[in-house]
């Protein structure tokens, strides 16, 4: 049996969501973000992490990737996405 496909290109950027509302789920189930007690920074570059590595990504300079995703911030609960460098909010 012979199968054809046809293969087509777009200019929009796809990302890859499998799991990552899953994912959201269980952070807030484990507590992630609470481990970091009152500092928020800490609990919010957690919760990015733990998203990262979701992805199978396991260096946190790639949150470059998702500063503008908001299904990733949605997903983690994050108000913000931490920078790379300096995870405290932005001004």
């Amino acid at each position: 049996m012979i199968m054809a496909f046809t293969i087509q290109s777009t200019t929009e950027r796809l990302e890859s969501v499998a799991g990552i509302a899953l994912a959201g789920e269980i952070s807030r189930l484990s507590g992630l973000y609470q481990c970091a007690g009152h500092n928020t920074s800490l609990g919010n570059s957690l919760v990015a992490m733990f998203g990262l590595l979701v992805q199978g990504r396991s260096n946190f300079e790639e949150i470059d990737l998702y500063r503008n995703s908001k299904y990733f911030k949605t997903s983690f609960e994050l108000p913000y996405v931490p920078v790379y460098g300096n995870p405290s909010p932005p001004s």
